[in-house]
């Protein structure tokens, strides 16, 4: 009732997984095209400038055109000759561009912590991209100015003694100007936009306090879920430490289960659904979240253990402390007003089993980013498990 299983292709794992809880924290399709399509606006703005310039510069060459023409040169030599001008002129800037990159990319990987290297040779090389590069941002940007230049009457230039430019370049030389500008300006808009959006997701209070804390991950790992109670203890002891606590999720990790709820005596055409967290006792104290009303979850009460079985749970209930966003969830105007509220949630172990227990809100707390800052925060309740029901 609350999932839908969908296949991948492997080939699609390592860019097109975000949202599909891939086997490896994959890439984004969309960073990458992004980053091309930047990529892509720079090297068309240095083929205006190129194209322009050559345009601008085509008095000095209007006489020798015209004696190459009265030589016997045809106007396709000519754009041939102009065309491998441009060629050239790519390739030479190509090959410091690379050498840049060469002694840029270590400062790069130290920056990024990654390790990116150029290879030219083998099955992935750049040498075919490179060569399909040159040649298309050579005739790119060779194009037009070959066309132009090649187009010089003689007659005109060698009879009026002077090396006029022929007419009718100054508009499409201001056209490509404007597009300059105006691919220069988008730029600049869209590094502000993608700079200011850094800058908030830096910024934005998580709900937690990120420092001075460690994760020990035991998943999977039979002998510490057997003694995970024992091993928080131990923990503790180590000089330095000043609190542990256990939780089947930590902030970031991406991770999500959940439960569903009834609001008593406020009947709904289908139940309320609610993120689900395990946490320890001390676990707000460890991460240091803000509580807004009522108290957090505590070992002194015994109703603040939720029973790992149905039956247990049927019968004795449990009490829970929900965040902000679960508040307008369940209809409740304060987090003052949610406190001693009591809830049915279904405690069944299979989805035929349409038993319910009772659930007391005891208190609640600032909401915690569990994952992206692009994703918002979900309606979430937090309960306490054994440690046998961790994992």
């Amino acid at each position: 009732d609350l999932m839908t299983l969908s296949f991948k292709k492997v080939t699609d794992i390592h860019l097109h997984s975000e949202g599909f809880n891939g086997m490896k924290p994959g890439g984004s399709v969309a960073t990458v095209t992004t980053f091309s399509a930047i990529a892509v606006m720079i090297l068309l703005i240095a083929c205006i400038n190129f194209t322009n310039l050559a345009t601008a510069r085509a008095s000095q060459r209007a006489r020798e055109v015209a004696l190459r023409k009265v030589l016997g040169a045809t106007r396709g030599q000519l754009i041939v000759q102009f065309l491998s001008e441009s060629v050239l002129t790519a390739m030479i800037a190509l090959g410091v561009a690379l050498a840049m990159v060469q002694v840029a990319l270590p400062s790069y990987n130290s920056v990024l912590n990654k390790t990116l290297a150029l290879d030219f040779a083998g099955a992935g090389g750049l040498l075919l991209v490179i060569f399909v590069l040159i040649c298309l941002v050579g005739v790119i940007a060779g194009l037009y100015p070959a066309l132009y230049l090649s187009g010089f009457m003689p007659s005109r230039i060698l009879k009026a003694n002077k090396s006029a430019a022929a007419e009718g370049s100054g508009q499409l030389r201001m056209a490509l100007v404007v597009l300059q500008f105006a691919m220069s300006i988008g730029l600049t808009v869209c590094t502000a936009v993608v700079y200011t959006q850094t800058l908030y997701a830096k910024t934005t209070n998580l709900g937690y306090d990120q420092s001075n804390l460690l994760v020990v991950r035991a998943n999977n790992h039979a002998e510490a879920e057997r003694v995970m109670d024992t091993l928080r203890r131990e923990v503790t002891k180590v000089p330095g430490v000043r609190i542990a606590a256990l939780s089947t999720d930590v902030p970031a990790d991406g991770n999500s289960s959940n439960g569903l709820f009834e609001i008593p005596g406020k009947p709904s055409p289908e139940p309320l659904l609610l993120m689900q967290r395990n946490v320890d006792y001390g676990f707000f104290d460890t991460y240091k979240v803000p509580l807004l009303a009522g108290r957090a979850l505590d070992e002194d009460h015994s109703g603040d253990d939720t029973p790992l079985k149905a039956d247990d749970r049927v019968a004795r209930g449990a009490n829970i402390v929900i965040n902000s966003r679960a508040l307008s969830r369940l209809g409740f105007s304060s987090p003052e007003a949610a406190v001693g509220q009591h809830l049915n949630a279904m405690a069944g172990e299979t989805s035929s089993d349409k038993r319910t227990m009772d659930v007391t809100i005891v208190g609640v707390v600032g909401d915690i980013y569990y994952d992206s800052v692009r994703v918002d925060v979900e309606p979430t309740f937090f309960q306490h498990l054994s440690p046998l029901g961790w994992l």
